[in-house]
């Protein structure tokens, strides 16, 4: 009795396989129905696993996995099984074969999965990275785990992770790509390689009116990938992360940065990214600004209903570093045309609504006096040449583009200033003239003003409003605050300005200097 319980159950394997072999769904549901007590969920997903062909079409098994996993297997229509059994087989021979099988584990070996993955998910997700391997065709994994979105978080996350952007790239954003990636290598990317490939299309122009391919790039590819952050590639994000923050005493401070870092996670690499654009088109990061709201504006295709709350703490803080990334790309731009400076301008004004801040007035100079306050004399003294520095603009207490109020003003002030030169013939970069307003010498703001008066002098028409005009702008560039000190303020903060090391008294005598050799050279 015991051989041929053992010999049924040997045939019944057998059988199994041969028809996952054959792709015959429709024998091995009854056959699966007629003896579950012998062809348990766990081996039959592995039998699939090992001999279901990768090119069968989704469609004609979903339906039989859907029924196992829900345990309303039943038969559809009834099939002949006797030619299935391998009866030609003895006892010994079938109890054999069956030994020799060697299934496969449902969990793929190449990854490490959190214990509570269960075996579905497991069978899953192996069996489509051995679809890919086998026919590169993602929609067809598309096509086998979208009627499962709702089985598990762990599933869910990994669809809108690690499918979806893929799936964006090769087939919806750029289908004209020549080399595709294999799940196998895109989930093997260092984050900052794997945001680096996401956005690789992006800098190609052509493909969207409007250079608009870097924010929908952000939105559809990159805020995707980041939502696997929290559960398939926090280990991966985070282990840089931890290790560079080991410290040998305890340090409040530095546990504090620790929870920052955590926070801003893949993001940094992101921001890195636009830094690295910034530095060859700026007019592209102004464009992302303009039309990305950040880490909060991702579109999961449909395939987000039910995730995860978001940790609006970690969110919070990914805002702000986007908010200090877009500072900090006009800060590192080398343009100096008047498109930047306004480019520059909508920048802040962005930033000022995504922070909760008024935005700065326009850029028109209204006689060179902004109406917006300069930042306290203080405030110039908290910067240090190392802040200018790429990386160190992205650090979490740089004040030159920590999104607040000062950082804004300081900012709004050296736009201005960047404009007032250029419509005097000298233009600088922003960098530049924070540089020369917070720590330059005076012989370097000396010898910026030598050609800003150089660059006057060569200006054709001149007349006595033109001079005014001159004057009253050069005295602003040399203290920002000049009209209010001039209406009755405290004479004895120093000033603040592109031109602050150099003394009114002797601004004045320059400006009349060039005044005299402009009239000379006029009436020549």
């Amino acid at each position: 009795m015991a051989e041929d319980a053992t010999l049924s159950r040997a045939r019944l394997i057998l059988s199994a396989v041969q028809l996952a072999i054959d792709a015959d769904i429709r024998k091995l549901r009854q056959l699966t129905a007629t003896h579950p007590d012998v062809l348990t969920l766990e081996l039959l997903l592995r039998i699939l696993l090992t001999y279901l062909p990768e090119s069968v079409e989704p469609a004609s098994y979903t339906g039989f996995l859907s029924d196992l996993i829900t345990g309303n297997l039943s038969v559809i229509d009834e099939a002949n099984l006797d030619a299935v059994s391998p009866a030609e087989l003895t006892n010994d021979e079938a109890r054999r074969q069956v030994h020799k099988l060697h299934l496969l584990s449902l969990a793929d070996p190449n990854y490490t999965y959190d214990s509570s993955v269960d075996t579905f998910t497991l069978f899953l997700l192996h069996r489509a990275h051995r679809i890919d391997a086998e026919t590169g065709a993602l929609p067809i994994l598309q096509e086998l785990l979208e009627p499962f979105l709702e089985h598990s978080q762990y599933l869910r996350t990994w669809l809108i992770s690690t499918l979806l952007p893929l799936l964006r790239l090769d087939y919806e954003y750029y289908p004209q790509r020549q080399s595709n990636l294999s799940l196998d290598v895109f989930e093997k990317l260092d984050p900052d390689l794997a945001i680096s490939t996401l956005l690789s299309g992006a800098l190609q122009q052509g493909h969207i009116p409007g250079d608009q391919e870097i924010s929908r790039d952000l939105r559809g590819l990159v805020g995707p990938w980041m939502y696997g952050e929290s559960t398939i590639k926090r280990r991966k994000l985070d282990q840089g992360l931890r290790r560079s923050s080991i410290v040998v005493s305890p340090d409040p401070l530095g546990a504090a940065n620790d929870v920052e870092d955590n926070a801003k996670g893949g993001w940094v690499f992101v921001y890195k990214w636009l830094l690295e654009v910034a530095l060859r088109d700026f007019s592209k990061i102004v464009n992302v600004v303009k039309r990305w709201d950040g880490p909060r504006d991702v579109d999961y295709g449909g395939w987000d209903d039910n995730i995860a709350a978001k940790d609006e703490a970690s969110l919070q803080t990914s805002m702000r570093q986007y908010a200090q990334a877009a500072l900090a790309a006009i800060y590192v731009t080398d343009d100096e045309e008047p498109t930047a400076f306004e480019g520059g301008h909508s920048i802040l004004v962005r930033v000022s609504q995504l922070v909760g801040l008024l935005s700065p007035p326009d850029l028109a100079l209204a006689e060179a006096i902004p109406s917006m306050e300069a930042p306290a004399p203080g405030y110039l003294q908290s910067i240090s040449q190392a802040d200018f520095l790429q990386d160190a603009l992205l650090q979490a207490q740089n004040p030159l583009t920590v999104p607040n109020g000062p950082s804004i003003s300081f900012l709004y002030h050296i736009l201005v200033s960047a404009v007032t030169l250029e419509t005097l013939g000298h233009s600088l970069t922003c960098r530049k003239i924070a540089e020369l307003a917070s720590f330059g010498t005076e012989a370097e703001q000396r010898e910026e003003l030598r050609k800003t008066v150089h660059s006057i002098n060569t200006t054709k028409a001149k007349d006595d409003n033109y001079w005014k005009t001159v004057r009253q702008r050069l005295l602003w560039l040399q203290d920002w605050e000049f009209t209010v000190r001039n209406q009755g303020s405290d004479e004895s903060v120093e000033p603040q300005g592109v031109f602050c090391k150099i003394g009114k008294e002797s601004l004045e005598k320059d400006i009349l200097k060039a005044f005299l050799i402009g009239t000379c050279m006029l009436e020549l």
